[in-house]
């Protein structure tokens, strides 16, 4: 259905608001918003952006505040997207982040599953230095959810280890 990729699909985010109609899907190099038309049961491209210069995106985020943007990951990197022009708006560099995960109830807010660091919050109006560090973590992160009822609840789910669970985090 998807056919306008040329490289193995990494993820799809459906459109977060209301009816759902749009969808992105993100390759590695390439992030594409649809439309859907579920009686025709086809898929129809509204615009794409390429990530040309950027190591293979590997999955994202879609904002519930604000529908024309969107977080993806790459191997060294988070790139925030304008899906209005299809060209990347920010970043933060340098950071091993695996996962991201926008904060439902609270705009700006978005938490980052990273390597090195374990869960880091950020406010998206001050990229450069992390709202707050979730430590704790001994192995790599793998996953990051916000509760979408309680802002303070983050489900975390860490690398295995005999000698620690998955987690939630409190912020």
């Amino acid at each position: 259905m998807l056919d306008d990729h040329t490289d193995k699909i990494r993820c799809v985010l459906w459109w977060p608001l209301g009816k759902h109609d749009k969808l992105i899907s993100i390759d590695d190099r390439n992030i594409f918003l649809w439309n859907i038309d579920p009686s025709n049961k086809s898929a129809k491209v509204i615009s794409q952006g390429s990530a040309d210069m950027l190591p293979n995106l590997r999955g994202g985020a879609w904002d519930p505040h604000n529908h024309n943007a969107v977080a993806t990951i790459t191997d060294s990197s988070l790139h925030f997207w304008d899906l209005r022009s299809m060209k990347r708006s920010n970043a933060i560099e340098h950071a091993h982040i695996r996962d991201v995960d926008y904060n439902p109830k609270k705009q700006n807010i978005i938490a980052t599953a990273e390597d090195e660091f374990g869960i880091r919050l950020w406010d998206l109006r001050m990229l450069k230095h992390p709202l707050k560090d979730l430590p704790g973590h001994s192995h790599w992160t793998w996953a990051v959810r916000h509760n979408p009822e309680y802002d303070e609840l983050i489900l975390v789910s860490l690398s295995p280890s005999p000698s620690r669970p998955r987690s939630l985090a409190r912020v």
